[in-house]
């Protein structure tokens, strides 16, 4: 790896369970107004849904030490705010395919989206978190 780049990492998310084809559908267009809504830092995020699964990944910049201080605050907020919207379709998702859906990062667990509700790994270990690391990072940034 050069020193221009940054590394990466992986939110995958993924349910299985018997559904219907309507539901799929839903979930499939869902995913893919997603897409075309906004500007991706690192594209949007890319998925499979079919024959009772559900899978998908989404590639953001690597915030973890010591690649956090190095990444434009401007880039970190793009990406919560991209992962929020698409961690928002994933809670209709899961009402809509009667599943939960499982969060990891890079291989390792997150939480789960069931009916419609984060749990705590999602809501408080990843997005209060990370949320808390970018106003941290707001205030050093004004000094």
């Amino acid at each position: 790896m050069s020193g221009h780049e940054h590394p990466r990492q992986k939110i995958r998310f993924f349910a299985s369970g018997e559904w219907t084809g309507e539901a799929e559908r839903h979930v499939s267009q869902a995913l893919d107004q997603l897409a075309l809504s906004r500007s991706w830092t690192l594209g949007p995020p890319t998925y499979s849904v079919g024959r009772g699964e559900l899978s998908g990944e989404l590639t953001l910049h690597s915030a973890f030490p010591p690649w956090g201080e190095r990444l434009p605050v401007q880039t970190d907020e793009a990406e919560l705010e991209q992962t929020r919207a698409l961690i928002s379709v994933l809670a209709n998702a899961s009402v809509q395919l009667g599943a939960p859906i499982s969060l990891d990062m890079d291989d390792d667990p997150v939480g789960e989206i069931a009916s419609g509700r984060l749990d705590v790994g999602i809501s408080e270990v990843l997005l209060a978190e990370w949320e808390r690391m970018l106003e941290k990072r707001r205030g050093q940034a004004r000094k």
